[in-house]
């Protein structure tokens, strides 16, 4: 991993669907902040520093993830590495909605969590059943303390979708620090 900084976020060049909307009402910038603080707080906790993040992911007729999380890890046995995608929706308030588009996310990823701050987190938790049975991780995170409390965490399950993974990964600029090894071919499943 040479000549890779600490914090390296890919940031895709699509659309912002708020510069559709009139000065006064796309403003976001709270939300923003606060995808940003949890982006860096995920990405120091992180223990393979061969992950790396994607901001404002957009896949047609799935959403807008606010993060991706890319991770590989080898397939027992081969030489392949499994390449697996965890998404993440965060909302300042309105958790229900959060929900569903985190689930709309499980199409093409690996595991999908929800982040909210902790008082709107401790609202949702009152229907983690809820979250399990769609497989649908729940975290609060404290921007201000970078403190992350993880309510639900689900398995590494496969993608609803293998087709929607694929397009999702064939839309991903791939770091070439990330797949240049001649000895890594990678596996959707």
């Amino acid at each position: 991993m040479k000549n890779v900084p600490k914090h390296e976020f890919i940031k895709l060049a699509k659309f912002s669907p708020r510069k559709n909307f009139p000065r006064l009402k796309s403003g976001k910038k709270g939300e923003e902040l606060f995808v940003l603080s949890f982006a860096r707080a995920l990405r120091a906790r992180q223990q393979n520093k061969e992950d790396f993040l994607v901001r404002e992911f957009a896949l047609n007729g799935y959403g807008i993830a606010d993060l991706l999380c890319l991770t590989s890890e080898p397939i027992k046995g081969t030489q392949e590495q499994k390449m697996s995608i965890l998404a993440f929706e965060m909302k300042m308030r309105d958790w229900r909605k959060a929900l569903s588009q985190a689930f709309r996310y499980r199409y093409f990823a690996d595991k999908s969590i929800v982040v909210l701050p902790p008082e709107q987190a401790a609202l949702a938790a009152e229907y983690l059943t809820t979250f399990k049975r769609l497989r649908v991780g729940l975290w609060s995170f404290e921007r201000a303390e970078s403190t992350l409390v993880e309510f639900y965490t689900p398995p590494l399950l496969n993608a609803i979708s293998l087709s929607a993974k694929k397009k999702a990964l064939g839309a991903i600029p791939i770091p070439s620090y990330f797949s240049k090894s001649p000895k890594r071919s990678y596996s959707l499943k």
